[in-house]
């Protein structure tokens, strides 16, 4: 473990403290609890140990009268220690034992031992301990922190009778303390703490750069990088970013008043040990927000409702009425609230506060966001109910992970993530279809009949179930691919009938399309699949063959940034009603991926990438097929796109350079095989 070191700051507050010893007998060193007051001498013993002999008292561990012999004791012990006898000493610890078992007895000792009086005695035993090569400094820590304010008094009478040029007495003290509970006039202050150091202020980042750097801590886990998203939370930062989401304007900070060393070091250890706990799966951001939260606005950690979310939880104060923040953004977005009286809202401290924990915790605003606003306002509407439930879906997640660090018997899975681990366990592990059949009446039980400890059932009335169980496995993070695959089969093996109908694009538009077997494996059952009729006024219908075209691009089969159907988020009902134009720009896409399968075909015997491309063609036919029909579809009642060109760079570069045709188209067919290449960078490739 590194030694901690001095902040700039400290060194300059050691110096004056360094200073200080060398003008004054008695000196104060004050700062609030935590903020290195005991750090900073341990520092000065460090630097002058060969200067100063150091006695340090304990004055919480015993009490007054124990605590003038023990310091007694000590002095002669330095003493002895450096061949110096004192008479005075052993006949102070008697005049000291005397007066704290019986008065009677210590006036005794007073009248007739043969040293004229307890000041003379002090003076003897002072006068002998300029005998010693060293001064002497006796350092009295958190004396504030003493319940008895007459022990305070006591000790203080005590210190200004030791006190010399040869003996420094060193009070650790917060002053505030002393004033505002210990009661303690300012000006008796003064006698006895003539002469004090103020700790200087460190910054939060300071402070966090140094104890990381010190601490033993496992810093593969957690980086210093980690917690830089504070930086715009902390005081005098500006906040023009955030209220641009609210379209507001100005800056927003907040006073920050908690912060000491000895707290940020609890702090980074709750962290490191909440990360590097197996059990909890939560992330960074959020676990450093909670412990923020924890020991840096403790009243607002005490509000936490652990049977709510935080927008139910944190609400703004108008009028004496209380509304969430998403009704608030509603409010304004329908001119309820004007745009100065809304910037007012945000004015009031508690308001203020509040506004920031949700940006803390990144808590994701969605379409309250303006700018996300705008983007989801041009979508049709079942992109936006997509859109929207992601937006929830996150925010329900970080709830979790909360009430999960709060307290370790809640569950930090959503009902969302729960149903994707029982279904997995229940129905998808089986091998066959009796056994999943089986797993699935289990796995309706357990969600319909609560048997569950934390979460409930995804499954509400009136909508979709086979929707809710795919919006299950597309927010679910670490589901392995097989695992989607075997979801695709097996919703195709219990559909009721064999028919592109509403239900089934609601539900595939919740597909994430990540990978190729995902994707072709939708289009293989949908292939299959008979029309009734077309989908064309539908908007599900609109952002799937959005979405479902423009993976083909995504998952690198062929470019398709030059098709104007793919690059708007508004509807395309009435460019499906037109039929032509859609049906041309099919064909477009159509024969460019014949001739990106001719290509391979022609070249070498690829029939793995040729028969991926039939797929695809045979699904653009589909498409075709299903705009053109003239019948409309009727609902029968049962029970922005990134554009990765490579998938690995280094792979392509290191085929490209293959000199061999032969042996370059071998190894390039494996490497489509293992997901290494694209459908692209191999037609590149040959």
């Amino acid at each position: 473990m590194k030694r901690e070191v001095l902040y700039p700051q400290r060194k300059e507050d050691l110096k004056r403290l360094i200073y200080y010893l060398e003008k004054f007998n008695i000196i104060g060193i004050n700062a609030p609890w935590g903020e290195g007051k005991s750090f900073l001498f341990d520092k000065l013993k460090e630097k002058h140990e060969n200067k100063y002999e150091i006695i340090e008292v304990d004055i919480l561990a015993c009490n007054f009268d124990e605590l003038r012999i023990t310091l007694i004791k000590e002095l002669e012990n330095l003493m002895y220690k450096n061949k110096v006898i004192s008479k005075y000493s052993s006949r102070l610890k008697k005049l000291m034992s005397s007066s704290s078992n019986n008065l009677i007895q210590f006036l005794k000792a007073l009248l007739f031992s043969d040293v004229d009086s307890f000041a003379s005695t002090i003076h003897g035993l002072k006068k002998d301990l300029k005998k010693l090569d060293k001064n002497i400094i006796i350092n009295f820590e958190d004396i504030d922190r003493i319940n008895n304010r007459e022990t305070i008094i006591k000790i203080f009478s005590l210190s200004e009778k030791l006190a010399a040029d040869n003996i420094k007495i060193i009070f650790q003290v917060n002053e505030k303390v002393l004033i505002e509970e210990k009661e303690f006039k300012a000006i008796y202050l003064e006698k006895y703490l003539q002469h004090k150091i103020n700790l200087t202020k460190i910054n939060f980042f300071d402070i966090i750069d140094n104890l990381y750097e010190s601490g033993n801590y496992n810093k593969e886990l957690v980086f210093k990088e980690d917690f830089k998203f504070l930086r715009t939370r902390m005081k005098n930062i500006s906040f023009i970013d955030f209220f641009d989401d609210f379209s507001l304007n100005g800056e927003l900070s907040i006073e920050f008043n908690n912060l000491n060393i000895r707290k940020m070091k609890i702090f980074l250890n709750e962290i490191f040990a909440a990360v590097e706990d197996e059990t909890l799966e939560v992330d960074k951001r959020t676990t450093i927000a909670f412990f923020f939260l924890k020991h840096f606005y403790s009243n607002k950690f005490r509000e936490l409702n652990f049977k709510d979310n935080l927008n139910n939880t944190f609400t703004f104060k108008v009028n004496n009425e209380d509304f969430t923040l998403g009704e608030l953004i509603v409010k304004r977005q329908m001119e309820e609230i004007t745009q100065d009286n809304f910037e007012k809202i945000f004015q009031k401290e508690n308001n203020r506060v509040n506004l920031i924990i949700f940006k803390l915790f990144d808590y994701d605003f969605g379409h309250i966001n303006v700018k996300v606003n705008e983007m989801i306002s041009n979508m049709d509407a079942s992109q936006k109910e997509i859109k929207n439930f992601d937006f929830e879906h996150k925010n329900l997640k970080k709830n979790r992970m909360i009430n999960k660090l709060y307290a370790n018997g809640r569950s930090q899975f959503t009902n969302y993530e729960k149903a994707v681990e029982i279904f997995i366990d229940e129905v998808l592990s089986k091998r066959d279809n009796k056994e999943q059949e089986k797993g699935k009446k289990m796995f309706n039980n357990i969600l319909f009949q609560n048997n569950l400890i934390d979460n409930r059932s995804i499954f509400k009335l009136g909508t979709n179930d086979q929707a809710e169980l795919f919006k299950a496995f597309n927010v679910a993070e670490n589901v392995a691919e097989n695992e989607k695959v075997k979801l695709i089969d097996f919703y195709f093996s219990q559909k009721p009938d064999n028919i592109i109908s509403e239900y089934l694009i609601s539900t595939l538009n919740y597909v994430q399309l990540r990978s190729r077997k995902e994707y072709l494996a939708i289009l293989k059952h949908f292939n299959d699949l008979k029309i009734e009729g077309n989908l064309n006024r539908i908007d599900s219908f609109s952002t799937f063959f959005r979405k479902y075209l423009s993976a083909i691009s995504e998952l690198g089969f062929l470019e398709t940034s030059d098709y104007f159907m793919l690059h708007t988020n508004k509807s395309l009902t009435k460019q499906f009603n037109m039929k032509k134009p859609v049906k041309q720009e099919l064909n477009k896409i159509k024969n460019n991926l014949i001739n990106m399968k001719n290509n391979l075909k022609n070249s070498q015997d690829f029939d793995v990438v040729v028969n991926d491309y039939k797929i695809i063609i045979n699904f653009v036919n589909k498409l075709v097929e299903l705009i053109s029909c003239n019948e409309i579809y009727k609902e029968k009642k049962y029970d922005n796109p990134k554009k990765p060109e490579y998938l690995e760079q280094n792979e392509f570069y290191r085929l490209k350079k293959i000199d061999s045709r032969e042996k370059r188209a071998e190894e390039s067919k494996n490497s489509y095989k293992k997901g290494k290449i694209t459908a692209m960078e191999l037609n590149k490739l040959m």
